[in-house]
């Protein structure tokens, strides 16, 4: 059996606490948004779908040695945006700014490791955020990219990254659970 796997960088408390909050005024939707639970707020670097266990060990060597070449950043959680910007939203998210570029730097390292073990690149173009909703198609839909646009200027705090963590993804019906596997400290040469 395989597991879903993700590696991540998460947010603090204050940050959750702040999106939550400042969200409450989209829980008029019913139906149309499944909230992330503030919990599960992070801000993914690479997801690698299914991983079996016996393979977690060279992904772990991964992001330990793109861990060992990061050093500490901050970043910005800002902004609110409904994703894709046109057509029919699908998900809410906080955008996010790393002035440092330390983020995509470690994003790009670990790319460039897992391919290396052979697990490709995604298809898509990195763009730091968290998700904080998704969007299912209602009568509703038009009314939460409105909205969603309200906060697109609120800034939700700031986060001092110092370690990358690979988890893994259980889904249940009230949202998933995300187990930690690994911490690693970013300048550090283990995990």
């Amino acid at each position: 059996m395989s597991d879903r796997t993700f590696i991540a960088v998460e947010v603090n408390d204050g940050v959750r606490g702040c999106l939550n909050s400042r969200c409450e005024k989209l829980h008029r939707h019913p139906g149309a948004i499944t909230w992330v639970q503030p919990r599960a707020f992070h801000v993914t670097l690479n997801f690698l779908d299914a991983i079996a266990p016996a393979r977690m060990a060279e992904v772990q060597a991964v992001v330990a040695e793109a861990a060992a070449k990061a050093r500490p950043f901050d970043f910005q959680v800002t902004g609110l945006v409904a994703m894709p910007p046109k057509g029919r939203p699908r998900v809410i998210w906080a955008n996010v700014i790393d002035p440092s570029g330390e983020l995509a730097a470690l994003q790009e390292r670990l790319c460039v490791g897992l391919e290396g073990i052979g697990i490709p690149r995604e298809d898509r173009l990195f763009i730091p955020h968290v998700t904080v909703a998704r969007i299912r198609f209602t009568p509703a839909t038009r009314a939460v990219r409105g909205d969603v646009g309200s906060l697109e200027k609120e800034d939700f705090g700031g986060v001092h990254a110092d370690q990358v963590i690979v988890f893994t993804s259980d889904l249940q019906a009230d949202g998933p659970v995300y187990t930690p596997v690994a911490k690693v400290a970013l300048g550090s040469k283990g995990g």
